[in-house]
This record gives structure tokens, sequence and C-alpha cells, in this order.
């Protein structure tokens, strides 16, 4: 038993490393999105500033507008929404903080609370299992975080290999951003009088930013929640969900958070007692659900349960 605690101990360590080695590529990312679409609002107003362009090429730039504003708007609204949960995770989780709120929420989604729920679980487990009287309940819950360990630090290595190959396109679509802010001054603001090359070149400009709105706009897979709200709204709506509208209703951030931490893991019936008494054993996990220890009950573990059956069906591969 002390080798298991040993291991997990261990795995515990190593996913805070990755997730701190996570948050520093993050930040990265961050910066240079911002600069990205920094870069996209000079080159923009520039264009804006060509008189005369035609309709269908200046309708495809308002297009990209569009998207672009639209983006931010969501994300912003996003921004203020997750603003009173923990998008940076004590010892190590996903930074959001100041300017870069917006690029961590497009990159990373919601996934704070799912993190604080990993650490918080895994903390009370490696403290001690003082609350399990058998040796077998023990074994058995060590297996399950062990295997949850490992899940998730293979996710995070995947994760930093998608951001730093994000980076490596946001670079290199500055460049050619960049290179165009500086030769779209040299085309006047009158199309009408601009040369055959000069017109060509400015409606290439439009592949070059629908590209780099893109790189901003998409999130990076390995970062997403493995069950989200959508996923969520899609099991209420399952035919043979059998938890109620109630309990899903008060529950929801829950629920989301527990299916997704528990991800692939094979479960059997007789883990709802040793997960439920996992679960009512941490006094700050729940408070940062604002539930007491009392709502954990069958029913909410029945219809947790029914969800990760849905969820690893359905969405959650192994």
């Amino acid at each position: 038993m002390a080798s298991r605690q040993k291991t997990l101990k261990n795995l515990s360590h190593q996913l805070k490393v990755n997730i701190n080695k996570v948050n520093r590529e993050i930040d990265k990312y961050c910066k240079n999105a911002e600069q990205l679409n920094n870069a996209l609002d000079i080159i923009q107003y520039k264009i804006d500033c060509i008189r005369n362009k035609p309709t269908e090429q200046r309708i495809q730039f308002e297009e990209l507008k569009r998207l672009r504003f639209g983006w931010q708007e969501n994300a912003e609204k996003r921004v203020r929404l997750e603003s009173s949960k923990a998008l940076k995770v004590a010892g190590g989780g996903v930074v959001a903080a100041g300017v870069g709120k917006t690029m961590v929420l497009t990159a990373a989604g919601p996934i704070g609370m799912t993190l604080a729920f990993s650490f918080g679980i895994i903390s009370t487990l490696i403290g001690g299992f003082l609350f399990i009287k058998d040796r077998k309940g023990q074994l058995r819950l060590e297996d399950i975080f062990i295997t949850i360990t490992e899940n998730n630090i293979y996710r995070y290595n995947l994760a930093l290999v998608e951001i730093n190959e994000r980076i490596g396109r946001i670079n290199n679509e500055l460049v050619i951003i960049y290179n165009s802010i500086k030769r779209i001054d040299s085309f006047g603001t009158d199309y009408r009088v601009m040369s055959e090359s000069q017109r060509y070149e400015l409606g290439s400009y439009k592949n070059y930013m629908e590209c780099a709105i893109q790189l901003l706009i998409e999130p990076i897979i390995g970062l997403q929640p493995l069950f989200s709200e959508r996923d969520f709204y899609n099991y209420k709506r399952w035919r043979f969900r059998t938890a109620s509208n109630e309990l899903c209703a008060k529950y929801k951030d829950f629920i989301i958070s527990v299916v997704s931490f528990l991800g692939p893991v094979e479960l059997q019936e007789s883990d709802k007692k040793l997960l439920l008494k996992t679960f009512k054993k941490n006094k700050d996990l729940l408070n940062s659900f604002h539930m007491k220890s009392g709502e954990l009950n069958e029913d909410l573990i029945n219809a947790i349960y029914e969800t990760h059956y849905y969820a690893k069906r359905f969405i959650i591969k192994k």
C-alpha cells in the first residue's frame, strides 16, 4: 500500500510539473496571440481606409472583421462568466489573469475547475485513507486515481506539443501580417488608382488574415475538458437519462467536473461508496462548488455514474 501511495504522490508531482510547463507555454501563446490580434487590428484599419474597393472584396473583409469581433465579444462574455471560478489552480493550473484572459479562455476553455478538482481529490488521497476502513477499498481507490493521474499526465504532454506548434504558426503569421502592413502603406487609399499587382496583392491579404484569425479562434484541443457543458446538455436530451431535471440543473457544474476528472477510467458499481466518501471528505472542493457534504447522496452519485457512462459511450475516447 505504501508503494502505491508513493506512486500516486510521484505521479501527482509529475502532473503538477507538466501543468506548470503548460502554464509557461500558455503565457507565451497569450503574448504572441495578442500581438497577432493587434496586428490584425492595424491591417484591418488600413484596409478600411482604402476607398472604392470592389463590393465583393469589401464584403469579404467585412466578414473577416465580424468573425474576429464576434469571437472577441463571445470570449469576453466567457471571461465575465468564468471570473468567479478558479482559472489558476493552487500548485499549478491554467493561468488567466489580466489582458490574457480572453486568449486563455479561447485556448483552454473552462478547465480550471476540473484541474482544481483533480488536485483537491489527489491531495486528499495522498494525505491518507483514514476514512476508508478496509484495505481492499484503499487499494481500489489508489488504482482509480493512479489511472486518472497517468491519463492527465499523458493529456498535458500532448497539449504541450500542440501549444508549441500553435505558437510557431502564430509567429509565422505575425511575420506575414507585419510585412503586409508595411506593404499596404505604399498602395495609397484609393483602389481605382492602384496598379494591377497592388490590387492582386491586396486581395491576397484576405487569405493571410483568414489564416491568422483561425489561429486565434480555434481552441487548443488538448486543453479542452473531456466532458463539456455542451456534452452535458446533450446528455440531458438522452432518452435513457434517469437523473431528474432538478438535480441536473442544481449540480451541473459539479457533475461536469467529476465526469471530466474521471475521464476514460473504468468504474465498478462497488466504487460508488468509495467515491462518495472521497468527495465528502474534501471540504475545500465542496466549498468551491458551494456544496455541503450532505448534498452528496445516492441520487447524485447515481447521476454522476450515469453521465460518466454516457460520456464514455459517446464522447470520451480511451
